[in-house]
C-alpha cells in the first residue's frame, strides 16, 4: 500500500531487458549538419562508443545542444524505456549510466544543459541520474556542483532529485553530499506532499540519513501525505532493521515540535490583559 501511494513506477524509470537494434531509430536522420552530428552523438550513446562521444562533443559543441530523440519509447541500446522522453545529449548519457567522463565532456561542451529539462517529465539531468536503479555517487556530486540549484528544482510531479535518489536507495555518503550542496531540499514536496523524510521511511535508509533529513526538517516528522500518512506510519509498514531506531527518532523530534508549537494556555482569570 505504501508503494502504492508513493508511486514507485514513477519514481523509477521502467526498464525492459529485451534485444532491440542497436541504434535509435531517429539517430539516422541527416536533415542538417547539425542534426547529423547530434544524431551521430546520439548513436555513440546508444551503442556504447564512449570515446567517440567525447570526441564528437568535443569537436562539435552543438551537437550537444540538439534534442536527438523524438517522443516516445526510447531505445538506448539493449534498454527501452518506456514512456515519453525527448533531452540532450546529456539526459541521454546519464539516463544510459554513461561513465563520468562521458558526462563531464558533453556538460562541458554545453553547460546549458544541466539547465535544461526534457520534453515530457520536466526533469533535468540530475533527476534522471538519481532516477536510476544504481546510483552513481561520482555522477551526482559532478552535476550537483555544476548546478546545485538543480537539486531543488522539482520535476512534473513535484519531486527534486533527492526523492529519486532516496527511492533507489542511494549510498549515505551520495545523500549526505546531496544536502551539503542544497539542505533545502530536505524541505521538498511532491505533488502528493511527499517529503524526502517519507521517501527515506518507507524505503528503509539509515538511521544516520533519518538524522541528516531531520535536522534539516524537523517538521517532517508530523508532516502528512495528501493520504493522510506521516513519517511513522511508513516506518512501521517497512521491515528495515533499524525501524526501531528510526520511530524512536521520530517520537523524539515530534516532542520538539509540539513543543514550539504548543497552543497557549487558556486564562484562568477573569482580568483583561492590555
Amino acid at each position: 500500500d505504501s508503494q502504492a501511494l508513493i508511486g514507485r513506477k514513477t519514481y523509477t524509470v521502467e526498464l525492459e531487458q529485451r534485444v532491440f537494434p542497436k541504434v535509435c531509430t531517429y539517430c539516422t536522420a541527416t536533415t542538417t549538419t547539425t542534426t547529423t552530428m547530434a544524431s551521430k552523438l546520439s548513436a555513440a550513446i546508444c551503442q556504447g562508443q564512449w570515446d567517440l562521444c567525447i570526441a564528437v562533443a568535443k569537436s562539435d559543441p552543438s551537437s550537444t545542444a540538439t534534442f536527438a530523440c523524438k517522443p516516445g519509447s526510447l531505445v538506448l541500446g539493449s534498454h527501452m524505456f518506456r514512456g515519453d522522453m525527448q533531452g540532450l545529449a546529456l539526459h541521454e548519457a546519464v539516463t544510459v549510466g554513461a561513465p563520468l567522463a562521458v558526462i563531464d565532456g558533453i556538460a562541458r561542451a554545453y553547460p546549458e544543459a544541466l539547465t535544461k529539462r526534457d520534453i515530457v517529465m520536466k526533469r533535468l539531468p540530475i533527476h534522471l541520474a538519481c532516477n536510476r536503479e544504481r546510483v552513481d555517487p561520482k555522477i551526482i556530486s559532478l552535476l550537483g556542483k555544476y548546478y546545485s540549484q538543480g537539486l531543488v528544482e522539482a520535476d512534473k510531479l513535484g519531486r527534486v532529485p533527492l526523492h529519486y535518489a532516496l527511492q533507489n536507495k542511494a549510498k549515505d555518503a551520495t545523500i549526505k553530499k546531496m544536502l551539503q550542496l542544497s539542505p533545502n531540499a530536505a524541505k521538498a514536496q511532491d505533488k502528493k506532499c511527499v517529503v524526502p523524510l517519507h521517501v527515506a521511511c518507507m524505503t528503509g535508509a539509515s538511521t544516520d540519513v533519518g538524522e541528516m533529513l531531520l535536522e534539516l526538517n524537523p517538521n517532517a516528522s508530523v508532516m502528512v501525505t495528501s493520504a493522510g500518512r506521516d513519517a511513522l506510519f511508513f516506518c512501521n509498514e517497512c521491515s528495515a532493521p533499524n525501524k526501531l531506531d528510526i520511530s524512536a527518532m521520530l517520537f523524539r523530534y515530534r516532542q520538539q515540535v509540539d513543543e514550539q508549537f504548543r497552543w497557549a494556555r487558556k486564562p484562568s482569570s477573569r482580568r483583561l490583559l492590555v
